[in-house]
């Protein structure tokens, strides 16, 4: 759905600021997503995906639902 802050992303997973940017830093690591400034509010850091990440969210994709299929057996 594009860049969002990490606050709204925190907030929609239901996990607290301090283990959000955890988390985000982990992601960042492997280079799945980048932190980008806020054109409107320069306090702000949002998430955006990157091309990496997109070709991880595939193969994630495909391994959740080859786990879903079996579990539903």
């Amino acid at each position: 759905q594009g860049p969002i802050s990490q606050i709204a992303l925190g907030q929609d997973m239901g996990i607290d600021k301090a283990s959000m940017v955890k988390f985000i830093d982990g992601l960042e690591k492997k280079k799945w997503v980048q932190r980008i400034p806020d054109t409107k509010d320069r306090r702000i850091k949002l998430v955006a995906v990157t091309s990496k990440g997109q070709e991880a969210l595939k193969e994630l994709s495909l391994i959740h639902q080859s786990v879903a299929k079996e579990f539903l057996k």
